[in-house]
């Protein structure tokens, strides 16, 4: 891949990471659950760390970030509201299937860059976004096995049938 492709890819992952952005400021205020909105906060660190990594690495490259990249927030917050409206179980899986095609296409980008320096740089986010999805698989398989257990567990407070 020559600079001129890797800037196109990684302006198109800089619009993605502003989406995931606008996607967990979004959550954050859509949430009630303490340790999720600290997760919330972290992430949203990460993707703003991320978009500036990519921003230094494109101009590094001679190349300039996307105008259009930035207007990823408002797809994002979009996106959060309505998948928050569907629950916190599948909030979190929109959140874990995200990150995990982010981590995949980060990966993809890694593979056809020569330069190992480069490489090396991008890989960070990669990192850090499967980082995420690790934790949101696990809160998932956490929330379901809750859920599971109280169903299992329910004891009816009535025996009395209803009518």
């Amino acid at each position: 891949m020559n600079n001129i492709q890797i800037v196109k890819e990684l302006n198109k992952i800089l619009f993605l990471e502003h989406t995931h952005l606008g996607l967990y400021k979004s959550q954050l205020h859509l949430t009630k659950v303490p340790d999720i909105k600290r997760a919330f906060i972290r992430f949203m660190e990460m993707e703003a760390e991320h978009i500036d990594r990519l921003r230094d690495i494109i101009i590094t490259l001679d190349g300039k970030p996307a105008i259009f990249s930035e207007l990823g927030d408002f797809p994002g917050k979009i996106l959060g509201i309505t998948v928050d409206l569907s629950g916190t179980t599948n909030m979190l899986k929109s959140d874990y299937f995200i990150e995990k095609k982010s981590f995949e296409g980060y990966s993809n980008l890694i593979a056809k860059i020569s330069d190992r320096k480069l490489a090396d740089l991008v890989s960070v986010n990669s990192l850090e976004a499967h980082l995420m999805e690790l934790w949101l698989q696990e809160r998932i398989e956490m929330l379901e096995t809750t859920r599971s257990t109280e169903i299992k567990d329910h004891k009816p407070t009535s025996t009395k049938p209803l009518g």
